[in-house]
């Protein structure tokens, strides 16, 4: 039997062979071929036979699952029907057209183009947005996010006389980039285009959507697909760790990462080894936060901590409200130690009227103000009630109160994705609170309890604490280095 006709078998050894071939042709050496890419085919010819439509392929990145997924399996259907018609999406159009000029560079090999001559390109009609080829075959890569009205997967034709053939299909690789897993805002944009657009491109009821990623949140692409009933969605679950925990675990890569590699992985932030590398987005119920990774210091100790910052701001999350059933306000004060740390010193916290608040907040400053002899700014989030609270402290007690929105600090504008982004530096250990203070064991215990899908009773501490570390950050905090001041 011939490489050729190995590799025109529909099965795992013809797609195998197939991928072995030309990735040695195209980059001059071996694939490293593991057990978790057997699975991979395995589900691909599936979807190759028609006998699974929707499908789901979650594992670690940098695992080959674009070179499998996207660039190996769609250059090998084209060779066994030439007419498929693929649509293509990424997080970005450039992402897709990169995948894509690694398809047209595969099937303008002379090898390939000596084997499969019906597949070759129209000249006139090739570009990494687009091409066609001499049998009429298709394929449009672009953004998850773009446009792709008049663009589609599959032919109304792929199932006749009840034989299904392979026409193409929708890949999705990557919806949403890593980075903006943390935007609530970016990521429902993304899983609305799935209602509003994706799932309208299939040409025909049995046209084979495919989405390969690795897990970023419980409400990521994944998570809003699995929430829908509309479709039975098969999905094949690829951890970088199997038998986690069991006396049998070992790498899923192992050419890739040792289990102690792993470990270490996970040992820097749990939170993301959870997600991207084991596919297991934290639950509810908390654990977006360890408290093992925020630093403490006694009370005692406050004017070494004091004399070691320079610069102090207050914080203020407020409800104006006596309704013990709503948020409480809370008011906060940190003191900045040049770029290195944040020190959470003092805080006040309850269920007050509007004009009660005005008064506790312009005692707290004026009793830190005398203390200090220092300039304290007051940043009252700006809502609709903070900027009220702004300016009654401005005109009434003299206190420079200042309003804070997520944008002035290039941060999310939802509260989880400003609390992920504020974790980075509590997993760094920059960030510090009194732990004896009267007030300490109610923030130890928020903190504890904040959860990514708003389950939790109160955030108000949070969200004052998120402010802070948002606007140390945006001045240079965490950068371990040189002068620090506020920015008048």
């Amino acid at each position: 039997m011939t490489i050729k006709n190995i590799i025109m078998e529909p099965s795992t050894d013809g797609f195998r062979t197939f991928c072995e071939l030309f990735f040695y042709e195209q980059y001059q050496s071996e694939f490293v071929w593991s057990e978790h890419h057997d699975r991979i085919a395995e589900i691909l010819i599936d979807v190759y036979r028609g006998v699974k439509t929707h499908v789901i392929i979650n594992m670690p990145p940098r695992y080959s699952k674009t070179e499998l997924v996207i660039k190996m399996f769609n250059a090998w259907t084209y060779a066994l029907n030439p007419r498929c018609n693929t649509l293509h999406l990424s997080y970005s159009a450039t992402l897709a057209h990169r995948n894509n000029s690694y398809i047209i560079q595969t099937m303008q090999l002379k090898t390939y183009r000596k084997m499969f001559p019906d597949s070759v390109f129209r000249k006139a009609k090739v570009s990494v947005k687009e091409w066609v080829n001499v049998s009429g075959g298709m394929f449009v890569a672009t953004s998850s996010g773009g446009q792709v009205t008049g663009s589609g997967g599959g032919l109304m034709t792929e199932y006749k006389d009840n034989f299904y053939t392979y026409s193409g299909a929708i890949f999705i690789d990557d919806p949403l980039k890593p980075d903006d897993a943390v935007s609530q805002v970016k990521r429902e944009f993304v899983n609305e285009r799935w209602d509003t657009t994706i799932k309208s491109r299939t040409n025909s009821t049995h046209t084979p959507v495919v989405v390969v990623m690795q897990r970023l949140h419980e409400v990521d692409f994944v998570g809003k697909l699995l929430a829908d009933s509309e479709y039975n969605w098969h999905v094949l679950t690829l951890p970088a760790i199997l038998d986690d925990g069991k006396p049998t675990a070992r790498p899923l890569f192992p050419s890739k990462h040792t289990l102690a590699d792993l470990e270490r992985m996970r040992a820097k932030n749990k939170y993301v080894f959870d997600c991207q590398y084991m596919q297991d987005p934290s639950p509810a119920g908390g654990g977006l936060f360890n408290l093992d990774h925020f630093g403490t210091v006694p009370s005692a100790l406050i004017d070494d901590v004091i004399k070691s910052c320079t610069t102090f701001i207050m914080t203020a999350d407020t409800a104006y409200t006596k309704d013990t059933r709503n948020d409480p306000s809370v008011v906060q004060l940190w003191g900045l130690e040049g770029r290195t740390n944040a020190y959470l010193i003092d805080q006040i916290r309850g269920w007050w009227e509007f004009s009660a608040l005005v008064t506790r907040v312009g005692l707290m400053h004026a009793k830190w103000h005398e203390r200090l002899r220092k300039n304290i700014n007051v940043y009252v989030e700006a809502k609709a009630s903070g900027k009220s609270l702004v300016q009654q402290l401005r005109k009434v007690g003299q206190v420079p109160a200042k309003e804070w929105s997520p944008s002035q600090f290039r941060y999310p504008d939802d509260k989880v994705g400003r609390a992920e982004f504020s974790n980075w530096s509590i997993i760094a250990g920059d960030i510090y609170y009194v732990d004896d203070a009267p007030w300490s064991a109610a923030f130890a215990d928020e903190i504890s309890k904040f959860t990514r899908n708003d389950t939790h009773a109160h955030d108000d501490q949070v969200d004052a604490m998120t402010m802070a570390i948002g606007f140390w950050t945006a001045q240079g905090g965490g950068k371990k280095a040189g002068d620090f001041e506020e920015r008048k």
